[in-house]
């Protein structure tokens, strides 16, 4: 029993030596922090532009700003703002560590309104090769949209950027400005992740995003009834051409006197009179039948 006892308290002193040991709970993620290098870390910031469906928005500039840079303290990793953003004599505080949405986009806000009061000789294009900010100076770089809706900032050192969209969309207001960190924490919470992907919400001008809704999906329509048979074309009398008229040549008119026609003349005189004759004749007779009966 004593044995045990003893190895009991060995063990646990062995379990209490460890866990005091810096860095020993969370060897994975602290050794990792410790691991960023200032001077020659890079990353790459993406931030990405599609509207509500997914339709890429192409051609958008997009600038973004260093406004913090890295500082190593206690194997962790904080950002203090670069030196011609900290705040004069009688000004808040700005703070960029352990930042919420919220105080992420009211941060953002704030210096953009510094940065809106600079000059344009304080600005010094990233890009460059060699590019060094001065004391009065900030870094900047500016990329557009590519057809993908990508505006892709690559080479860039270990810091903080103010995200500010910079050209005007037709069809969407501009987007939030906001604070992008390089590098962020992995999802595994064990390591860092210096490529750093960014889609921040688009909202429709009024009568904007024309023809960006997904097209609906077509009703069932019923099936169309046959149409019925056309009519057989009736048939189609043809006139047969006629035949040419049979060209009938007038008869000849015979030569001398022309015979005669008609009823004769001198008959009429000759019957008259005999009419005459017997009328006369008649009359007499009949006066002498008078007399005798007289």
């Amino acid at each position: 029993m004593k044995k045990w006892n003893l190895l009991t308290a060995i063990l646990l002193t062995a379990a209490m030596t460890v866990a005091m040991l810096p860095g020993a709970a969370a060897a994975g993620s602290d050794s990792s922090k410790r691991d960023v290098d200032l001077e020659k870390d890079r990353g790459t910031i993406d931030v990405v532009l599609k509207s509500p469906y997914g339709n890429p928005q192409a051609g958008i500039e997009i600038t973004i700003y260093q406004v913090g840079t890295g500082r190593i303290e206690d194997g962790n990793l904080y950002f203090d703002l670069v030196e011609v953003l900290r705040p004069a004599e009688g000004e808040d505080a700005i703070d960029l560590n352990g930042l919420s949405a919220a105080a992420n986009t009211a941060t953002a806000a704030k210096l953009q309104r510094k940065l809106s009061q600079m000059d344009a000789e304080q600005f010094v294009d990233g890009s460059q090769p060699g590019a060094v900010a001065g004391k009065d100076q900030i870094l900047a770089w500016a990329a557009n949209t590519d057809e993908k809706g990508v505006a892709s900032f690559k080479d860039l050192p270990v810091g903080v950027y103010l995200v500010v969209q910079t050209g005007v969309s037709d069809d969407y207001y501009n987007i939030t400005s906001f604070l992008a960190y390089l590098p962020m924490t992995n999802e595994e919470g064990d390591g860092w992740d210096y490529a750093v992907e960014i889609d921040p919400k688009l909202e429709a001008r009024p009568g904007g995003g024309g023809g960006d809704k997904p097209n609906p999906e077509p009703e069932p329509q019923p099936e169309p009834e046959p149409e019925p048979e056309p009519p057989e074309p009736p048939i189609e009398v043809i006139d047969p051409e006629p035949e040419p008229p049979i060209d009938i040549p007038d008869p000849e008119t015979p030569k001398g006197e022309l015979p005669q026609t008609g009823m004769l003349q001198w008959p009429v005189p000759l019957m008259a009179m005999a009419g005459l004759v017997l009328f006369s004749l008649g009359w007499l007779k009949e006066q002498k039948s008078r007399k005798a009966d007289d």
